[in-house]
């Protein structure tokens, strides 16, 4: 029995089974509004509104650059199931502004800061700048918007969300004063902010700030060399002490990699299977680890994840410690390191994938079984949640463990071997999801054997034979010259079998 299946599954046993269903009348008259944002900001207005009566759901989490997001077929499905739909309106949501639009007639929407008098924004660059939460007056329209969107929704319950609306605008309004104090206790002279991303004129406004960023307020432009100089010029010429960068900016707009690894060497037995190792994986690839058997590739997933001491060198997630970022981690572990005769159901294995979430004395409950069996519905497997686990195929077993990660709504995912004993039709269902999480901006990290399928399934390729041999686009890193220096020119490139059903005539390159 592997044990970190059985600590879990034993944890379910005791506290989340049992409990009944509501009063359907009670549960009818208690019934809570789904709400969908785009973003945390609208999300915790709506929170802070709605509070117990509603149930809010921010497609963009943590580090998602809202001005690249591409709307997924989850997320659409999430949009068309809301009671009300919450947006910015001031085309924040760029490549997303299609669906909106679409949705805003068949269904209640609310776009907050539409409601801002136009003499009050900021135009840059001929389009109104869209991140109005920098100025909290201004911010104190948008609450005014949710919270009449939500009593017209809801009339019964109107008193409730202006009460709490009213809390809320006080906590507001304190912190405006607070931040009006503080930035007037420094220098004039002396108020300047430097960021990656020109974001933050608002906040310059509001507070006296002068504001200069490299890029314009769309992430999607990029700075030229010029920007760059005149911008190190001001820095040095004002001696600015500090600088902001924006999270969700790429690496070589001076924001963090979503995995940085240095200098990382494991060894076995005083053997090194890893040898100083050096990775950046950018946030938002979908990446494929590549190298022969015995090359480190499952070694060096697993101390990523710390779950194998390593002998030197250090990981960071996000800028910090895996420890410190654990709960951005989903991981799909290799299909044969699971006890799959555990006698457990489908619908349990994928509830697991939110006690990182719950922490240990909440139990499951109606809404992470539900979550569960959406993240079933996604790998085709809803039809299975009560068939045990012991009795599905191998590509089913694989999916339902897929559905447990996607369960825990992550930042990055790294699987071990997802594709490897799958059919035809589990791989392409497999490869539709990931390529969905990459267009939502998480980072996709699959430990892969098929050389064949990389340029077709993949944008970012990192290849191990002990030491790191190449990383970096497939174009750029997926070369005759590093494979063979991986495989240790093992690798027949004109060899091929014959095609494999339903991978559309390619067939695989045997090392």
């Amino acid at each position: 029995m592997k044990r970190w299946l059985l600590i879990p599954l034993f944890l379910f046993i005791v506290v989340g089974c049992g409990g009944g269903e509501a009063d359907p009348d009670k549960a009818a008259a208690d019934k809570t509004l789904t709400v969908v944002t785009t973003t945390m900001q609208t999300g915790d207005l709506v929170r802070r509104v709605g509070g117990a009566r509603v149930d809010v759901t921010a497609l963009m989490g943590p580090g998602i650059d809202p001005h690249q997001y591409k709307a997924s077929a989850g997320d659409v499905e999430r949009l068309g199931q809301a009671d009300l739909i919450v947006y910015n309106g001031l085309h924040l949501e760029a490549k997303m502004g299609e669906v909106l639009e679409r949705l805003n007639a068949r269904q209640p929407t609310l776009a907050v800061a539409r409601g801002i008098p136009e003499e009050e924004l900021i135009v840059l660059d001929g389009a109104h700048d869209p991140h109005v939460w920098f100025d909290v007056a201004l911010w104190l329209r948008a609450l005014d918007e949710v919270t009449a969107k939500l009593s017209e929704l809801d009339t019964a319950h109107a008193a409730e969300y202006a009460a709490n609306a009213a809390a809320y605008r006080q906590e507001l309004k304190e912190l405006d004063a607070f931040c009006k104090a503080r930035m007037e206790a420094i220098p004039k002279s002396r108020r300047i902010l430097v960021t990656a991303h020109d974001a933050f004129n608002y906040l310059g406004r509001a507070y006296g700030l002068e504001v200069r960023g490299l890029q314009g307020i769309s992430t999607v432009t990029e700075a030229g060399t010029a920007d760059v100089q005149n911008l190190a010029q001001l820095i040095a010429t004002r001696r600015i002490p500090a600088l902001f960068v924006d999270i969700s900016e790429q690496p070589h707009a001076g924001g963090p990699y979503a995995i940085e690894v240095t200098d990382l060497t494991v060894a076995y037995r005083e053997r090194p299977v890893l040898w100083d190792v050096d990775l950046r994986v950018p946030q938002g690839k979908l990446m494929a680890i590549l190298g022969p058997n015995g090359a480190g590739k499952t070694t060096m997933i697993k101390a990523i994840l710390g779950l194998v001491p390593k002998a030197a060198g250090r990981v960071l997630i996000h800028g910090k410690s895996y420890g410190e970022n654990r709960r951005l981690v989903g991981y799909v572990p290799q299909r044969g390191s699971v006890d799959w005769d555990f006698p457990t159901t489908v619908l349990d294995v994928v509830v697991m994938g939110r006690y990182g979430a719950l922490g240990w004395l909440r139990r499951p409950g109606k809404k992470e079984r539900q979550q569960a069996l959406s993240a079933l519905a996604k790998v085709g497997m809803e039809d299975f949640a009560a068939r045990q686990i012991s009795e599905l195929s191998g590509g089913q077993q694989q999916r339902v463990f897929l559905a447990r990660a996607l369960v825990q709504d992550a930042r990055i995912y790294i699987m071990d071997e997802p594709l490897q004993g799958v059919d035809a039709r589990t791989e392409r269902a497999i490869i539709v999801l990931l390529k969905e999480l990459r267009q939502q901006n998480r980072t996709v990290v699959v430990v892969h054997h098929d050389l064949q399928t990389v340029k077709e399934y993949f944008d970012w390729v990192t290849l191990l034979n002990v030491r790191r041999i190449a990383s970096g686009p497939v174009d750029e890193a997926f070369t005759k010259e590093n494979l063979r220096l991986a495989y240790g020119g093992r690798v027949d490139f004109l060899q091929r079998e014959a095609p494999a059903p339903g991978l559309g005539g390619y067939g695989k390159i045997r090392p």
